[in-house]
């Protein structure tokens, strides 16, 4: 049984709220478990509903429990993934909502989220706005457009949102050049409702920061955001201001061990109460220090990423950590008796080799011995080419080199914990990456005739390996 969501101080301020007169209804197209885990699907519902006249009501495509009446004015989506688009147009489908914006009469669809920072073209067919920016900046504005001009239809609202900065109107013009509007942030993004069920648990999380400084060639963040953090001050006044401990506080951010504060804020939090959780650290910056206090802070998990098993190919990917600070790491983690890691790699990168997949085998050997009691999860997830970054033209590895290489690891290292992952959706999930609206209306297709992504690209005409550039 799903237990009640815990409420904030600012969910509940939300509440006292008069219900507006413009309804919409706010679609994470996963299930209700990732949305709670969501910072940007939060932000958004908390936004909405912070701005008079208007009210948002949460809905999750992956359940079952209840749809949005019919006769609402508005759906908003909020989407970060390539593959959850998949579930945005079964939404539409099982809603008994026409698909195709240009048939659509209502309601208007407006669509935000990391999805359309990256690459927007997918979903031109089926959104009537699209927002190239921060959410926070860029919903204010969009529900000042919708009030001084919903009297004149939908067109007039169109209209209206293609002249301004951040929106994209696909019905009308192709999209601009890549700009997303986005400013500093004046204060963290955090959790607004807090669920025992949502994949973290009861955890707050709140952004440290964005962005990122490191320029990994393979990594959209550094490349749609520029770098920036929130002091220790306002995240600790966040905190306490919304959460009492002994709540685990999540720390969530792309460059999160460049926060030049870390050490001070984690401290600062286990000496209030309050547990840590936090997502993967950098092997070279995790100190006998650091480990000491995540274990301290009730850390059960930690993720590293080495990304490659050689130094080679880490120095191509722009990552070129030594393989003396990743062991390092390791150690730390272990005499901090910190009970599980998970080891985070990527297959298929440019330029790779049979040298650097034997040093992935050869690495995790050897990280094996050095913490022995330490419970071991290999994440071995293929390279998938995003727009914005130096790899964007590097192409996609094959289904079946995908496939050798997880089955060579897995024979060579028997008896260790795998994640599940499966090289078709990699697949797919690169084809959405790089595609177009083409893509879009072949991913319509598979899901009204249940045939896949690639069938229904070879039934207009596209050979999909064009679209990644099969190595």
């Amino acid at each position: 049984m799903k237990r009640k969501p815990e409420i904030t101080p600012l969910e509940k301020a939300l509440y006292s709220y008069p219900a507006g007169r413009f309804k919409i209804a706010l679609l994470f197209p996963n299930s209700y478990e990732a949305a709670m885990g969501s910072l940007g699907f939060q932000t958004v519902y908390r936004s909405l509903n912070s701005i008079p006249d208007f009210t948002a009501q949460r809905y999750y495509s992956l359940s079952r429990e209840e749809k949005p009446s019919p006769g609402f004015p508005i759906l908003a989506l909020s989407i970060a993934y390539e593959l959850d688009l998949i579930n945005f147009i079964r939404s539409l489908i099982d809603w008994n909502i026409e698909p195709l914006a240009a048939n659509r009469a209502g309601p208007l669809t407006i669509a935000g989220g990391v999805l359309t920072l990256i690459n927007p073209l997918p979903l031109a067919p089926f959104a009537d706005i699209v927002m190239l920016g921060d959410g926070e900046l860029l919903i204010p504005r969009f529900a000042k457009i919708y009030a001084e001009n919903y009297l004149g239809g939908k067109a007039a609202v169109l209209q209206a949102a293609s002249q301004q900065n951040g929106f994209w109107v696909p019905s009308m013009c192709r999209p601009p050049e890549f700009k997303p509007l986005l400013e500093p942030r004046r204060s963290p993004l955090h959790s607004v409702i807090l669920s025992s069920s949502a994949h973290f648990g009861s955890m707050f999380l709140i952004e440290i920061g964005r962005g990122c400084p490191r320029r990994c060639r393979f990594c959209a963040s550094s490349y749609i955001h520029n770098y920036e953090y929130h002091p220790l001050g306002k995240l600790m006044e966040v905190v306490e201001g919304n959460v009492p401990p002994p709540t685990t506080i999540g720390l969530i951010g792309s460059a999160l061990s460049d926060y030049p504060d870390l050490i001070k804020l984690l401290r600062k939090l286990v000496s209030k109460g309050y547990k840590l959780g936090i997502s993967s650290l950098r092997p070279d910056v995790l100190t006998q220090e650091l480990a000491g206090l995540l274990a301290e802070g009730g850390v059960r998990t930690l993720t590293i990423a080495p990304e490659a098993g050689s130094l080679r190919m880490r120095k191509l990917i722009g990552k070129g950590i030594f393989d003396e600070l990743i062991y390092d790491s390791i150690r730390f983690a272990a005499e901090a008796k910190i009970p599980r890691l998970k080891l985070y790699f990527l297959i298929g990168l440019p330029g790779e080799c049979e040298d650097d997949i034997r040093a992935i085998v050869e690495m995790v050997n050897k990280i094996s011995l050095i913490a022995p009691d330490v419970s071991l999860e290999l994440s071995i997830n293929a390279f998938i080419p995003k727009f914005h970054t130096p790899f964007a033209e590097a192409g996609m590895a094959s289904e079946s080199y995908l496939k050798k290489v997880r089955r060579y690891l897995r024979n060579e290292l028997p008896g260790m914990k795998f994640s599940p992952r499966s090289a078709a959706l990699e697949t797919a999930q690169a084809i959405i990456s790089q595609g177009d609206e083409n893509v879009g209306l072949a991913l319509l297709d598979s899901a009204q005739s249940g045939i896949s992504l690639k069938n229904a690209l070879k039934r207009r005409g596209i050979d999909w390996k064009t679209i990644v550039s099969s190595r």
